[in-house]
């Protein structure tokens, strides 16, 4: 398990077909000792997927933190190690660089792909490829509007994961609540990594270039996201911090169960 500011991710190493996900999943999220919000599957040739095909930038610099842990990868100064991660929800393997002395990792992100005005009032939404995700104002929508506007917004949209990054400006706090659809989960999460991305990716809308750096407060850590703008486009994005690897457990699941 790997604690990026509080978004804990259990990764299964033991192999598992893709239909059985879900009960996995389901049966690793109620071990309600490990507080997990999300689960990561290792596959025999290093891609990682996640549970609900979705795309988690958290569960990547993660994964490429466990990688340097076990000395892989490209070294680097400072006992750091740079990994391509492969995973769900992407096209494209992901640069990260992690140091296991620190904790620190840092992923590159994907772009995304479109940054546009929603329906509601003062929102943004920002689509990535497996995930997407609606910027709103705290002071305008409270986290208890969550379920109505992600029910409102799958009428018309069906991604593998919808989030909605509740942002107080005055506070530079946000609260990531997301939801995935394979596996009908929804979490109040403790920090999104993804979302940090939809948030910064937001607030440099207008901008038209230039290097920027945010550090997002979130309710269990913080992420910080530095995001490089050349003729208003977003050229590069990334987002780091320090991530706990917690210790390995073994669990048995009956797949035969109704879980």
């Amino acid at each position: 398990m790997a604690n990026p500011a509080g978004n804990i991710t259990i990764f299964v190493k033991s192999k598992t077909k893709r239909s059985d996900y879900q009960k996995v999943a389901k049966a690793l999220l109620g071990q309600t000792d490990y507080r997990a919000e999300q689960v990561a599957f290792i596959l025999e040739d290093g891609r990682i997927e996640m549970s609900g095909m979705e795309f988690c930038g958290n569960a990547t610099r993660s994964y490429g933190l466990i990688l340097s842990a076990d000395n892989k990868g490209h070294a680097l100064a400072n006992n750091s190690y740079m990994n391509m991660v492969s995973i769900s929800g992407t096209k494209e393997p992901l640069k990260t660089i992690s140091n296991p002395s620190t904790g620190f990792s840092k992923v590159e992100m994907p772009l995304p792909i479109s940054i546009k005005n929603y329906t509601l009032e003062d929102s943004t939404l920002v689509d990535f490829e497996g995930i997407v995700h609606l910027v709103l104002n705290t002071n305008k929508y409270p986290l208890s509007s969550f379920d109505k506007i992600k029910d409102e917004f799958y009428k018309s949209n069906n991604p593998p994961a919808f989030g909605i990054m509740y942002y107080d400006k005055t506070k530079s706090f946000m609260t990531p609540i997301v939801y995935v659809r394979d596996v009908n989960t929804t979490f109040h999460e403790g920090s999104c990594g993804s979302g940090t991305v939809a948030l910064t990716a937001s607030l440099t809308k207008e901008f038209v270039s230039g290097e920027y750096r945010f550090e997002i407060k979130q309710p269990d850590g913080i992420i910080a996201s530095s995001v490089t703008k050349n003729n208003n486009k977003i050229s590069t994005i990334t987002i780091e911090g320090i991530v706990e690897i917690i210790d390995k457990n073994i669990v048995d699941i009956n797949l035969e169960e109704d879980l």
